[in-house]
């Protein structure tokens, strides 16, 4: 079962990016820093538990869980091997507004 695609680059410079990860509890952020690095792994080495996925209804948006409880999630927008950050935030603030 595939992963997702290769991802060589992440930017996490957007100024929305930046501030709904402050706005995470700093447990949470620490576990999200985790989760991030699993971005660069090669799709079949991802570990399963950040269910990284396509987000539906959303083109080339991309969600991954950041948390242990999967309470939180982040969500990015590929381009080819890119990935842009977008948005960190609960579960249900994500899919509602991925972007």
């Amino acid at each position: 079962m595939s992963r997702g695609p290769i991802i060589r680059r992440v930017d996490a410079n957007s100024p929305v990016f930046k501030r709904t990860f402050q706005a995470l509890p700093r447990e949470v952020q620490g576990q999200a820093i985790e989760a991030f690095k699993t971005l660069f792994l090669p799709p079949d080495r991802r570990p399963a538990k950040v269910h990284f996925h396509k987000l539906r209804g959303f083109q080339d948006i991309w969600t991954i869980h950041v948390s242990a409880d999967d309470r939180y999630k982040a969500s990015f927008k590929l381009d080819g091997d890119h990935a842009t950050m977008r948005r960190c935030g609960t579960h249900e603030e994500i899919d509602k507004n991925p972007e």
